[in-house]
C-alpha cells in the first residue's frame, strides 16, 4: 500500500483548513510514514492571495509541532506556483531556506488563471499554451524537485485525453526535461475518482515511463483532512499498470525509492 503522501496543506495555505497537529494525527491513524506539507506559494497571484507569509515561521512550525510524531517521517516542502514572470522572485525567496523538496506548479500565466478556460481559446489551444509555460519553467528553475499535477487544467475544466495527445510533442518535452534534471513527476491523487482526470493520468505517467522516466510521487493535495490519502487505491492501479512498484520521497533535496508494494518500509538510492 502507498504510505507517503507528499502533497498535503495546511492553514498556511489561503485555501487551507488544518491546523499542523490535526493534519499529523490523521496521518498517523491512516498510517502513513512519509508525509510532506507543502503549502502555497504564488507570487504574484492574479488572486492576491501570494500563500504564505514567513517562510521561517512556517518551517519552524512543521518543526516544531512535528516533535510529537515520533512515528512519522514529516517532510518541509513548499508548493511552488511559477510562471515566466514570477520565477526569479520566487528562486530568491526560496534560497535562503532549507525545504526536503519543493513542488513546481503551474497556477496562472500572463493574465490566464489556468483553473478557468479564457473565452477567446479552445481546448487544444489552452493546453499547448499551458504546456509551454511549463516546459521553460521546468527546464530554467533550479530550486524544485517535483513537477505537480500536469493534469492540472482538467480538473476545473471539462478538458479531454484528446486535448493533450493533440500536444503529444509538448507533453514528452516537459517530461524529457524532467528525466534530463532528475525531477520527479507527481501522480496527484486530486481527482483520480474522475475517469478522464484518470485517463489523462494514466497515459502521462505511459509517456513518462516509456521514456525511461521511474522518479514519481504520490500526493493528494488536501486541504482538508478527510481528503488526506484519497484515491490512493486508484493510484496503486496506475503505478501497477506502468510497471512502477517504488515511489519517490525526498530528503534534504535527496532523492531516495519508497517501495509501495510491500508492508514494510524500504528505503533505496535512486537508480543513476
Amino acid at each position: 500500500m502507498i504510505s507517503a503522501d507528499l502533497h498535503l496543506h495546511s492553514q498556511w495555505s489561503p485555501d487551507g483548513q488544518e491546523c499542523m497537529s490535526h493534519i499529523f494525527s490523521e496521518c498517523v491513524k491512516k498510517n502513513f510514514t512519509h508525509i510532506a506539507i507543502t503549502d502555497h506559494l504564488d507570487l504574484q497571484d492574479p488572486s492576491g492571495e501570494e500563500g504564505v507569509k514567513g517562510l521561517e515561521r512556517y518551517l519552524a512550525d512543521i518543526e516544531y509541532t512535528g516533535r510529537n510524531f515520533p512515528t512519522l517521517k514529516i517532510l518541509k516542502g513548499l508548493e511552488a506556483g511559477v510562471n515566466k514572470n514570477n520565477l526569479h522572485g520566487t528562486e530568491a525567496l526560496i534560497a535562503p531556506h532549507r525545504f526536503d523538496m519543493i513542488l513546481l506548479s503551474i497556477h496562472s500565466f500572463g493574465s490566464i488563471n489556468v483553473a478557468k478556460l479564457p473565452v477567446n481559446m479552445d481546448h487544444p489551444s489552452f493546453i499547448k499554451a499551458y504546456l509551454e509555460e511549463t516546459l521553460f519553467c521546468v527546464s530554467h528553475m533550479e530550486q524544485y524537485q517535483v513537477l505537480a499535477h500536469l493534469d492540472y487544467p482538467a480538473r476545473y475544466t471539462p478538458f479531454t485525453l484528446q486535448d493533450y495527445m493533440e500536444n503529444a510533442d509538448l507533453v514528452e518535452e516537459v517530461l524529457i526535461a524532467l528525466i534530463k534534471r532528475r525531477k520527479a513527476l507527481e501522480l496527484n491523487t486530486a481527482r483520480l475518482d474522475r475517469p478522464e482526470n484518470f485517463r489523462i493520468m494514466e497515459w502521462i505517467l505511459q509517456q513518462y515511463t516509456r521514456l525511461g522516466g521511474y522518479m514519481v510521487t504520490v500526493g493528494s493535495d488536501a486541504h482538508k483532512l478527510e481528503a488526506i490519502g484519497r484515491n490512493f487505491d486508484r493510484a496503486e492501479q496506475l503505478l501497477n499498470s506502468v510497471g512502477l512498484d517504488h515511489l519517490t520521497v525526498f530528503e534534504d533535496t535527496r532523492p531516495k525509492q519508497l517501495s509501495w508494494t510491500s508492508y514494510s518500509v524500504e528505503l533505496r538510492e535512486p537508480k543513476s
